[in-house]
């Protein structure tokens, strides 16, 4: 019985000291030819940006060779920007002579699905928020 006690304890002492503990997502390292920032009058070049908890901690200058559990994404052959905004975007369809005649056709399901497709091209082209 003693140690059926001291066991439960340990158990509870183990859980409580895991559910304590916050679990740090590895950080990511960005590789960019290029990097307009909106700030400096001239792209930086060759830069690191170190992204940590989802957002930039820091930008270093230079190729940051990756610690233990640091993810590398290579876009040493691209140009990192902001995302873009679009205020006035139609998802659902793209302007077109059909575009029109399509709405009479057209199952809302199917514009549904080819909407994630338009979503996609907007996403491609740099445009995270849209309106």
């Amino acid at each position: 019985m003693h140690s059926e006690g001291l066991m439960s304890r340990m158990l509870l002492l183990a859980v409580l000291c895991l559910s304590s503990l916050q679990l740090r997502a590895a950080e990511t390292l960005i590789y960019a030819a290029r990097l307009i920032d909106g700030r400096a009058p001239k792209p930086a070049s060759d830069v690191t940006l170190v992204v940590a908890d989802g957002r930039i901690s820091r930008i270093v200058p230079g190729f940051m060779a990756p610690q233990d559990g640091q993810r590398v994404v290579d876009l040493r052959k691209y140009t990192v920007v902001p995302g873009l905004m679009d205020m006035h975007t139609h998802l659902m369809s793209q302007h077109s002579k059909e575009a029109y005649t399509e709405k009479f056709f057209m199952e809302d399901s199917e514009y549904a699905l080819r909407s994630t497709v338009y979503a996609r091209l907007t996403l491609l082209a740099g445009f995270t928020t849209v309106r």
